[in-house]
C-alpha cells in the first residue's frame, strides 16, 4: 500500500533520524578523532547543500524517508484485514515457493532407490489444517520415508496423506490398492 503523507510533517522526523544516523556522538571536552571530525564536516555539509551527497548517502536517506513515510502511514491509518477476495494473493509467495520445492523434491525423488530416503514435499493447496509450506513429520506416519514404504501403505496411510496435503479426491484414486499405490509413487517422484 502507497500512502501520501505531506513532506513537512515528516521533515522534523527525518532530520532527526539523519543525524542520529550519520552523526557521531561527540561528548563535551573531548578532542575529536579524524573520523569524527569529517563525519561531522559531512553532516554539515549535508545540511547545508546537497551537492556534497555521495550516491550511498543518497539511497541511504531515500531509504530513511521511506521508512518514515511508512511509519507514519502505519501510525494514521492502522493495518486493516485484508479483503476476503486478496487473501489467495497473499498467499502466492508460499505456494510459490512450495511449488518450487516440490519440483526438486521430486527430481530428487525420481533417482532415489527403494531403499534410499525421499524429500518431503511441501504443501502447496490452501485449505485444511496445515499452512502451505508445511511439512508433515518425517516419521513414515504420512509421508512415505523410502520408495517401498509406499508398497506397504493402506487405504487408510493414502487417506490420510491426501488430506494431509489437500489434495483432491481423484489424485490417489484407483479400483484397488497398488493403483492408489503407484499414484502415491507417481505423486511423489514424478515416476511411473
Amino acid at each position: 500500500m502507497n500512502f501520501t503523507v505531506p513532506i513537512a510533517q515528516l521533515a522534523p522526523v527525518a532530520d532527526a533520524l539523519c543525524v542520529a544516523a550519520s552523526a557521531p556522538a561527540i561528548v563535551a571536552g573531548q578532542a575529536m578523532t579524524h573520523v569524527e571530525l569529517e563525519a561531522a564536516t559531512r553532516e554539515y555539509k549535508v545540511r547545508k547543500s546537497c551537492s556534497g551527497l555521495a550516491a550511498g548517502e543518497v539511497r541511504s536517506a531515500k531509504l530513511r524517508k521511506v521508512a518514515i513515510e511508512k511509519m507514519v502511514a502505519e501510525a494514521a491509518y492502522p493495518q486493516a484485514e485484508a479483503p476476503a477476495w486478496a487473501m489467495p494473493l497473499l498467499q502466492l509467495p508460499a505456494q510459490l515457493a512450495a511449488i518450487s520445492h516440490n519440483s526438486f523434491a521430486r527430481s530428487v525423488n525420481s533417482f532415489a532407490t527403494t531403499t534410499h530416503p525421499l524429500v518431503v514435499l511441501q504443501k502447496e493447496i490452501s485449505g485444511g489444517e496445515n499452512a502451505i509450506g508445511q511439512t508433515p513429520v518425517p516419521d513414515g506416519t504420512v509421508f512415505p520415508a523410502t520408495l517401498s514404504a509406499i508398497d506397504g501403505m493402506t487405504a487408510a496411510n493414502i487417506n490420510s496423506l491426501q488430506s494431509w496435503y489437500n489434495l483432491p479426491v481423484h489424485t490417489f484414486a484407483g479400483a484397488n490398492i497398488q493403483q492408489r499405490r503407484q499414484k502415491v509413487r507417481t505423486w511423489i517422484s514424478g515416476r511411473i
